[in-house]
């Protein structure tokens, strides 16, 4: 129903009632028209659609893909009005209903003229407009609003006049990087590919992320960033968040963190929380190896719980596993720990970390139970 339920949710609810009003005319009239012509338009239009959906056919976001077919949906609606002007006859009547139709597209056109140039991210009512698609549905699925992210760095960051190379991070990469290759290809700006939960991990000063793809909870509770200095917002929700951090204490804490300098990780990641108050869940990951390999064992508990609930990527279940491993045997509940390790090494078989952990586990375990 993904192709139906698309066009149901945004084209104007006026123009839906109109192509199945017209359709109902033209063909209760069928001996004043030309049945051939209307049966030829509508199986031009409702053909593609029904194989689409009865042969399982690939489907990208929206009905992008299924314009061809609206013309010919488009005209019936028109046969239809037209109708219905010829009826009423008398031109107060006319004008009358001519004004009804024109209410019916009121709210779609003052939308889209408010939010141009992001037409297409239109939501109809069914859809509770796009405040009620906002975490539903993919909106701005072309990811225009990055380009106008990019021109608002340009303008007020001057990253185009850096005489140092920049590093963006985007979870928009290729557009990102398309567009800086097109219009500044001059700047000194490296692009680097980075999701929106992942940002923590990788090196970057500036960042623009959209909402494309991102999780739906995650959305409702931690977006934009904390650190967006800038947003681009359809109906004042935030689909393209513009992020600035030059200090990135978060990407020195996770440097430490690979240095086994725990202490100097805990207290990095400890100044970055306190300067920066990130609402980011995933960073709690490494906060919470961080605390349990300096014996913050229920620190380090809550820190992974808060992160494994969103399950961001094998990479962060991965790190909670063994900050939760680690602060349970500091505790002495070895059950759980080794549960967790295990959990660990079975999502990334080929990493060490856990394996050399879950050893050191085991051995203490023995010494101290004889099991």
């Amino acid at each position: 129903y993904f192709l139906p339920k698309s066009m149901l949710i945004t084209l104007p609810i006026f123009v839906i009632i109109a192509v199945a009003a017209g359709s109902f005319i033209y063909f209760a009239n069928y001996k004043k028209f030309d049945w051939k012509i209307g049966a030829l338009i509508l199986f031009s239009s409702l053909f593609p659609f029904f194989f689409a959906i009865l042969s399982n056919v690939p489907l990208y976001n929206g009905w992008r893909h299924f314009i061809f077919i609206y013309p010919g949906l488009v005209i019936m609606a028109g046969i239809g009005i037209n109708e219905i002007l010829n009826y009423l006859k008398k031109p107060a009547m006319q004008v009358a209903f001519g004004a009804i139709c024109l209410l019916g597209m009121a709210k779609p056109i003052v939308w889209c003229i408010k939010n141009h140039p992001y037409e297409y991210c239109y939501f109809n009512e069914f859809a509770g407009g796009f405040k009620g698609a906002y975490t539903s549905y993919d909106t701005d699925y072309w990811e225009i609003s990055i380009t106008d992210g990019i021109e608002w760095l340009m303008k007020h960051e001057n990253l185009g006049q850096s005489k140092d190379t920049v590093t963006l991070a985007s979870n928009a990469f290729a557009v990102t990087k398309y567009y800086i290759a097109r219009h500044y290809p001059k700047a000194k700006i490296k692009v680097v590919s980075s999701g929106l939960t992942g940002r923590n991990s990788l090196y970057w000063t500036y960042s623009i992320y959209n909402t494309l793809f991102v999780k739906p909870d995650y959305m409702e509770n931690y977006f934009p960033p904390a650190q967006t200095i800038h947003s681009i917002n359809i109906d004042d929700l935030p689909i393209t968040a513009v992020v600035r951090d030059t200090a990135r204490l978060d990407w020195k804490g996770l440097t430490a963190l690979k240095n086994a300098n725990h202490k100097l990780a805990d207290s990095l990641y400890e100044a970055y929380m306190k300067t920066t108050k990130d609402n980011n869940a995933a960073i709690y990951a490494y906060i919470s190896v961080a605390k349990a390999s300096i014996g913050q064992n229920d620190e380090a508990i809550a820190a992974a719980n808060k992160c494994m609930q969103f399950h961001f990527s094998t990479v962060l279940d991965y790190n909670c596993y063994c900050g939760l491993g680690i602060a349970y045997a500091n505790k002495r509940q070895f059950d759980l720990s080794l549960a967790n390790l295990q959990n660990a090494d079975k999502i990334m078989p080929k990493e060490r970390y856990a394996k050399d952990i879950l050893k050191q586990v085991l051995a203490i375990r023995h010494q101290e139970t004889g099991k």
